[in-house]
């Protein structure tokens, strides 16, 4: 997308298209079940095929379900979804304007990536979001779309990141997190965007708490002070 810019324009639609399919996906994902579970081959009693219905989830659904201990995903899935995020928000970068009548959708999708269970889908994801969340500002202005609205949704991501840099376990993600909050803050500065008081007052308790060593992720790496380095949250004032 760098070099071809526009030119790209033409086969955009298929590969947002196969990309969010690639996000929604759940190819690779193994589940393990407990020792105690007992095989289903044991109740093929043809007189009993018909489960009895709850809600919308069977009864057969949901004994299975308890029978999971766990799910593995395999690392090939993983990376795929990484990659797919950053191609998303770089996409978007290049081509400005041309991007939004796919944004909405990626934006929906890529939401969803940053509550997953692995550290580096957790970064990539909302990396992507700040990129996509300037982006859709910016382009904003020449297409004209509805300002509050767009407004509200950026300050709800903010409000979000700030959230989950408190909460999140992994100092990477947290750092990454602190990032795209500066970054979207700058871009968007001077261009007619306004912070909502919430976004102030929870990036600033934020960043109290980091510095005070009160940050999820530094209860659980107090060790490493955190995972992070003096001078690093100082310098994204």
């Amino acid at each position: 997308s760098v070099v071809m810019k526009e030119a790209m324009l033409p086969h955009l639609q298929a590969i947002i298209a196969k990309m969010l399919e690639s996000l929604q996906s759940e190819e690779g994902v193994k589940a393990h079940y407990s020792s105690s579970a007992v095989p289903f081959l044991e109740f093929d009693n043809e007189e009993e095929e018909e489960t009895e219905e709850v809600g919308n989830v069977s009864q057969e659904s949901l004994e299975d379900d308890q029978d999971i201990e766990g799910y593995t995903v395999e690392n090939a899935y993983l990376e795929e979804k990484e990659d797919i995020c950053n191609a998303i928000g770089e996409i978007a970068e290049n081509v400005g304007v041309h991007f939004i009548p796919f944004i909405d959708d990626c934006f929906k999708e890529i939401n969803v990536l940053t509550e997953h269970s692995t550290v580096a889908v957790r970064k990539s994801s909302t990396v992507a979001l700040s990129r996509l969340c300037i982006v859709w500002y910016n382009t904003n202005i020449i297409s004209g779309q509805d300002k509050d609205a767009l407004d509200g949704l950026i300050n709800s991501t903010l409000l979000s990141m700030s959230a989950g840099a408190r909460t999140d376990n992994d100092s990477s993600v947290v750092l990454a997190t602190l990032e795209s909050i500066e970054r979207m803050l700058k871009s968007l500065h001077g261009r007619g965007f306004v912070v909502q008081e919430r976004v102030i007052g929870s990036v600033l308790v934020t960043v109290e708490d980091i510095l005070s060593n009160k940050a999820q992720c530094q209860e659980e790496e107090e060790d490493d002070v955190g995972g992070f380095e003096n001078g690093e949250i100082a310098e994204m004032d």
